[in-house]
Protein backbone atom coordinates (compact mmCIF):
# COMPACT_ATOMS: atom_id res chain seq x y z
CA UNK A 1 0.00 0.00 0.00
CA UNK A 2 1.35 3.19 -0.90
CA UNK A 3 1.98 5.77 1.68
CA UNK A 4 1.15 9.62 1.41
CA UNK A 5 4.80 10.58 0.84
CA UNK A 6 5.63 7.83 -1.51
CA UNK A 7 2.24 8.39 -3.34
CA UNK A 8 3.52 12.27 -3.38
CA UNK A 9 6.75 11.29 -4.87
CA UNK A 10 5.85 8.90 -7.44
CA UNK A 11 3.28 11.89 -8.98
CA UNK A 12 5.75 14.35 -8.45
CA UNK A 13 8.45 11.95 -10.20
CA UNK A 14 5.77 10.63 -12.93
CA UNK A 15 3.12 12.31 -13.56
CA UNK A 16 3.62 15.91 -13.50
CA UNK A 17 6.04 16.41 -16.28
CA UNK A 18 3.43 17.23 -18.19
CA UNK A 19 0.03 18.75 -17.24
CA UNK A 20 -2.19 16.91 -19.49
CA UNK A 21 -0.57 13.05 -19.09
CA UNK A 22 -3.83 12.92 -17.32
CA UNK A 23 -5.24 11.19 -20.89
CA UNK A 24 -3.18 8.31 -19.44
CA UNK A 25 -5.36 6.04 -17.44
CA UNK A 26 -2.64 4.49 -15.02
CA UNK A 27 -1.69 8.43 -14.49
CA UNK A 28 -5.35 9.77 -13.99
CA UNK A 29 -5.54 6.44 -11.19
CA UNK A 30 -2.51 7.87 -9.48
CA UNK A 31 -3.90 11.76 -9.47
CA UNK A 32 -7.67 9.76 -8.07
CA UNK A 33 -5.73 8.28 -5.21
CA UNK A 34 -3.45 11.07 -4.21
CA UNK A 35 -7.20 13.86 -3.89
CA UNK A 36 -8.70 11.23 -2.18
CA UNK A 37 -5.84 11.15 0.59
CA UNK A 38 -6.31 14.73 0.74
CA UNK A 39 -10.01 14.96 1.22
CA UNK A 40 -9.44 12.08 3.86
CA UNK A 41 -6.51 14.09 5.41
CA UNK A 42 -9.09 17.35 5.55
CA UNK A 43 -11.75 14.76 7.16
CA UNK A 44 -9.36 13.16 9.48
CA UNK A 45 -10.29 16.44 12.20
CA UNK A 46 -13.79 15.56 12.12
CA UNK A 47 -13.09 11.43 11.91
CA UNK A 48 -14.83 11.44 8.63
CA UNK A 49 -14.16 9.75 5.49
CA UNK A 50 -14.60 11.13 2.20
CA UNK A 51 -17.38 9.45 -0.34
CA UNK A 52 -17.08 9.32 -3.80
CA UNK A 53 -20.54 8.37 -4.93
CA UNK A 54 -22.90 9.21 -8.38
CA UNK A 55 -23.39 12.71 -6.84
CA UNK A 56 -20.00 13.92 -6.90
CA UNK A 57 -18.00 11.30 -9.16
CA UNK A 58 -18.52 13.22 -12.44
CA UNK A 59 -17.77 16.85 -10.85
CA UNK A 60 -14.55 15.18 -9.20
CA UNK A 61 -13.48 13.51 -12.79
CA UNK A 62 -13.95 16.91 -14.90
CA UNK A 63 -11.90 19.08 -12.11
CA UNK A 64 -9.43 16.08 -11.81
CA UNK A 65 -9.12 16.66 -15.68
CA UNK A 66 -9.28 20.73 -15.40
CA UNK A 67 -6.86 21.28 -12.85
CA UNK A 68 -4.50 19.62 -14.69
CA UNK A 69 -4.64 21.49 -17.76
CA UNK A 70 -6.46 18.36 -19.60
CA UNK A 71 -9.22 18.93 -22.60
CA UNK A 72 -10.73 15.56 -21.23
CA UNK A 73 -12.40 17.74 -18.71
CA UNK A 74 -14.63 19.21 -21.49
CA UNK A 75 -15.63 15.23 -22.67
CA UNK A 76 -16.97 14.41 -18.78
CA UNK A 77 -20.30 16.73 -19.17
CA UNK A 78 -20.84 16.17 -23.50
CA UNK A 79 -24.04 18.49 -23.05
CA UNK A 80 -22.55 20.70 -21.10
CA UNK A 81 -20.48 23.82 -22.58
CA UNK A 82 -17.61 23.70 -20.34
CA UNK A 83 -14.53 24.88 -21.40
CA UNK A 84 -11.21 24.49 -19.80
CA UNK A 85 -10.52 28.13 -20.25
CA UNK A 86 -13.15 29.02 -17.92
CA UNK A 87 -13.09 29.58 -14.26
CA UNK A 88 -14.86 27.54 -12.17
CA UNK A 89 -18.43 28.36 -10.57
CA UNK A 90 -19.49 25.55 -8.22
CA UNK A 91 -23.43 25.55 -7.18
CA UNK A 92 -25.52 23.36 -5.24
CA UNK A 93 -27.39 23.35 -1.80
CA UNK A 94 -26.01 23.82 1.13
CA UNK A 95 -24.08 20.89 3.02
CA UNK A 96 -23.23 19.15 -0.62
CA UNK A 97 -19.80 19.38 -0.41
CA UNK A 98 -19.00 21.96 -2.60
CA UNK A 99 -16.35 23.72 -0.03
CA UNK A 100 -15.05 20.41 1.13
CA UNK A 101 -14.09 19.59 -2.77
CA UNK A 102 -12.35 22.89 -3.07
CA UNK A 103 -10.80 22.84 -0.33
CA UNK A 104 -9.33 19.37 -1.38
CA UNK A 105 -8.44 20.51 -4.43
CA UNK A 106 -6.37 23.21 -3.36
CA UNK A 107 -4.55 21.19 -0.59
CA UNK A 108 -3.90 18.51 -3.87
CA UNK A 109 -2.72 20.93 -6.04
CA UNK A 110 -0.37 22.91 -3.39
CA UNK A 111 1.32 19.42 -2.72
CA UNK A 112 1.96 19.28 -6.25
CA UNK A 113 3.36 22.39 -7.05
CA UNK A 114 0.89 23.07 -9.76
CA UNK A 115 0.31 26.00 -11.26
CA UNK A 116 -3.44 26.40 -11.12
CA UNK A 117 -3.27 25.70 -7.47
CA UNK A 118 -5.08 28.51 -5.24
CA UNK A 119 -5.86 29.90 -1.80
CA UNK A 120 -9.96 29.40 -0.33
CA UNK A 121 -11.14 32.32 1.36
CA UNK A 122 -14.57 32.37 2.63
CA UNK A 123 -16.58 35.73 2.16
CA UNK A 124 -16.92 36.22 6.02
CA UNK A 125 -13.20 36.32 5.96
CA UNK A 126 -12.81 38.60 3.36
CA UNK A 127 -15.64 40.51 4.96
CA UNK A 128 -13.03 41.09 8.32
CA UNK A 129 -10.25 41.57 5.83
CA UNK A 130 -12.31 44.51 4.93
CA UNK A 131 -13.42 45.87 7.72
CA UNK A 132 -9.40 45.89 9.27
CA UNK A 133 -7.49 47.53 5.90
CA UNK A 134 -11.17 48.96 4.18
CA UNK A 135 -10.09 47.17 1.20
CA UNK A 136 -10.03 43.51 -0.12
CA UNK A 137 -6.72 44.01 -2.42
CA UNK A 138 -5.80 40.89 -0.79
CA UNK A 139 -7.73 38.96 -2.41
CA UNK A 140 -7.52 40.71 -6.12
CA UNK A 141 -4.39 42.28 -6.82
CA UNK A 142 -2.58 41.54 -3.88
CA UNK A 143 -0.34 44.84 -3.94
CA UNK A 144 1.23 45.73 -0.95
CA UNK A 145 0.56 49.15 1.15
CA UNK A 146 3.82 50.63 -0.30
CA UNK A 147 3.11 49.15 -4.60
CA UNK A 148 0.88 49.80 -6.55
CA UNK A 149 1.79 46.72 -8.28
CA UNK A 150 0.63 43.77 -7.19
CA UNK A 151 0.78 39.59 -8.24
CA UNK A 152 -2.13 38.14 -8.13
CA UNK A 153 -2.72 34.82 -7.16
CA UNK A 154 -5.62 32.16 -7.95
CA UNK A 155 -8.15 32.20 -5.61
CA UNK A 156 -11.29 30.47 -4.91
CA UNK A 157 -13.98 32.84 -3.13
CA UNK A 158 -16.64 29.94 -1.03
CA UNK A 159 -20.31 30.58 0.32
CA UNK A 160 -21.19 33.94 -2.21
CA UNK A 161 -24.90 34.31 -1.12
CA UNK A 162 -24.92 32.57 1.64
CA UNK A 163 -24.72 35.76 4.29
CA UNK A 164 -26.17 39.06 2.98
CA UNK A 165 -27.06 40.72 5.83
CA UNK A 166 -24.64 43.70 6.55
CA UNK A 167 -21.62 43.06 8.24
CA UNK A 168 -20.52 46.03 10.74
CA UNK A 169 -22.39 48.19 8.51
CA UNK A 170 -20.82 46.68 5.16
CA UNK A 171 -22.80 45.52 2.54
CA UNK A 172 -21.36 42.09 1.72
CA UNK A 173 -22.86 42.50 -2.14
CA UNK A 174 -20.98 45.76 -3.09
CA UNK A 175 -17.42 43.99 -1.68
CA UNK A 176 -19.04 40.81 -3.46
CA UNK A 177 -19.30 43.03 -6.51
CA UNK A 178 -15.82 44.84 -6.66
CA UNK A 179 -14.09 41.08 -5.84
CA UNK A 180 -15.81 39.70 -9.23
CA UNK A 181 -15.05 43.25 -11.52
CA UNK A 182 -11.18 43.58 -9.96
CA UNK A 183 -11.19 39.42 -10.46
CA UNK A 184 -12.22 40.13 -13.96
CA UNK A 185 -9.86 42.39 -14.99
CA UNK A 186 -6.69 39.90 -13.90
CA UNK A 187 -8.30 37.25 -15.81
CA UNK A 188 -8.45 38.63 -18.44
CA UNK A 189 -4.75 40.55 -18.15
CA UNK A 190 -2.86 37.68 -16.45
CA UNK A 191 -5.09 34.38 -16.19
CA UNK A 192 -5.09 33.80 -13.02
CA UNK A 193 -8.37 32.57 -11.85
CA UNK A 194 -11.05 33.69 -8.82
CA UNK A 195 -13.18 30.23 -8.47
CA UNK A 196 -16.39 30.74 -6.53
CA UNK A 197 -18.63 28.42 -4.77
CA UNK A 198 -22.28 29.54 -3.78
CA UNK A 199 -25.68 28.39 -2.87
CA UNK A 200 -27.42 30.52 -5.78
CA UNK A 201 -27.96 29.54 -9.57
CA UNK A 202 -28.12 31.41 -12.21
CA UNK A 203 -31.63 32.83 -11.77
CA UNK A 204 -30.56 33.65 -8.18
CA UNK A 205 -27.76 35.64 -9.40
CA UNK A 206 -29.52 37.41 -11.72
CA UNK A 207 -31.62 38.71 -8.79
CA UNK A 208 -28.45 40.01 -6.92
CA UNK A 209 -26.73 41.14 -9.29
CA UNK A 210 -29.33 42.44 -11.64
CA UNK A 211 -29.50 46.20 -10.70
CA UNK A 212 -26.54 46.65 -12.55
CA UNK A 213 -27.73 48.93 -15.35
CA UNK A 214 -25.88 47.88 -18.27
CA UNK A 215 -25.65 44.31 -17.15
CA UNK A 216 -21.90 44.22 -17.46
CA UNK A 217 -21.32 41.72 -14.26
CA UNK A 218 -23.72 39.40 -15.03
CA UNK A 219 -22.21 39.55 -18.67
CA UNK A 220 -18.80 38.61 -17.23
CA UNK A 221 -19.79 35.98 -14.86
CA UNK A 222 -22.14 33.78 -17.45
CA UNK A 223 -19.38 34.28 -19.96
CA UNK A 224 -16.22 33.45 -17.90
CA UNK A 225 -17.16 30.52 -15.47
CA UNK A 226 -18.38 26.73 -15.89
CA UNK A 227 -21.77 26.43 -13.87
CA UNK A 228 -21.41 23.06 -12.30
CA UNK A 229 -24.13 21.97 -10.24
CA UNK A 230 -23.58 19.42 -7.00
CA UNK A 231 -26.48 17.50 -6.41
CA UNK A 232 -27.61 15.39 -3.34
CA UNK A 233 -28.60 15.15 0.56
CA UNK A 234 -26.57 17.36 2.97
CA UNK A 235 -23.46 15.27 3.91
CA UNK A 236 -23.14 17.19 7.24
Amino acid sequence: METKGGMQNLLENECMIKLNDLKKKDVYTRHAQFLMMCANEILAKQDRKFIADEQNRDVLRFLLYYFNGCEECEKVFPNKDYKLGKQILLYGEPGTGKTLIMETFSLYLKRLNNPYAFENVSLTQMMNHFQLNENIDRYTFNAGKDSIEGRPFNVCLNDIGVNTHRHYGTDPKVIIEEFLYSRNDIYVSTGQRAHLTTNMDKEDLVKMFGDDEHGRLLDRIFNTYNFIPLSGASRR
